[in-house]
């Protein structure tokens, strides 16, 4: 498979190139060995399609979508379309994330599309190297939504939900009071652990924290110790269950 080949290549120049921090060095062979584990398990998706007639079968944009004129802030998380990899083929597409509607639009002819959200779909922004991937949504049965892979492994995937939500506008009450534009905002984004088939939101208070380690929670927190490693950190929170998927 082509991006296998890739992504071990890469792997092995980062492995070699000692000019990088300790630091640098880990987070993108984290980032490497997450597409290394996607790569494998969505090898299902990564068949060759008719890429036309796939296209045919998703729903267009809506530019819109019912909101009123004047909104202040953006929908998406990068308003730019970025260079991304998708897991039905191997071409490149111009790719960016909705989310408020947590929809993955993408560019095909002259044409935004919303991707299909099928449990196991995999999207990979190439400038960052940023993984998001489609789960079962924790609050709404029967569902998915598209999350961010922060590390991914046999005892646990931990995953990142980014959100943004929408605030209507409000006109002056009083007369003394100002007018609010609607607009949108930025949430706190939540931490999840997905494993046997159910994503549960990581809880940070120590006790809770370590228990989701089991047997191993003495040997994870003596290393988060070492690395003076914060779980309330994604990029931590990323290292962390890195080492745990290790042991």
């Amino acid at each position: 498979m082509q991006e296998l080949r890739f992504l071990t290549h890469t792997l092995w120049k980062f492995k070699n190139k000692d000019k990088l921090s300790s630091k640098n060095y880990r987070m993108k062979k984290i980032n490497l060995i997450i597409g290394l584990c996607l790569v494998t398990l969505g090898g299902i998706h990564s068949q060759t399609i008719d890429v036309d007639n796939y296209f045919s079968g998703l729903n267009v944009v809506t530019e819109k979508g019912g909101l009123p004129d004047g909104v202040i802030g953006s929908s998406y998380i990068t308003d730019e379309f970025q260079p991304a990899k998708i897991s039905t083929d191997d071409k490149t597409y111009a790719v960016r994330y909705n989310a408020y509607r947590d929809e993955m639009e993408i560019q095909h002819n002259n044409q935004n599309y919303y991707l299909t959200k099928t449990v196991g779909f995999t999207i990979t922004f190439i400038t960052d190297n940023k993984v998001y991937q489609s789960f079962p949504l924790p609050e709404n049965a029967g569902k998915t939504g598209f999350f961010v892979v922060l590390a991914a492994g046999d005892k646990g995937t931990v995953l990142l939900r980014e959100k943004i939500t929408f605030i209507e506008g409000s006109q002056s009450s009083t007369g003394y009071d100002s007018a609010q534009p609607p607009q949108f905002k930025r949430q706190k984004d939540t931490f999840y652990l997905y494993r046997n088939g159910m994503a549960t939101e990581i809880t940070t208070k120590k006790k809770d924290f370590l228990n989701l380690f089991g047997a191993q929670s003495k040997q994870v927190e003596s290393y988060m110790k070492k690395e003076k490693l914060n779980p309330k950190k994604a990029e931590d929170l990323s290292q962390i269950f890195t080492y745990y998927n290790s042991l």
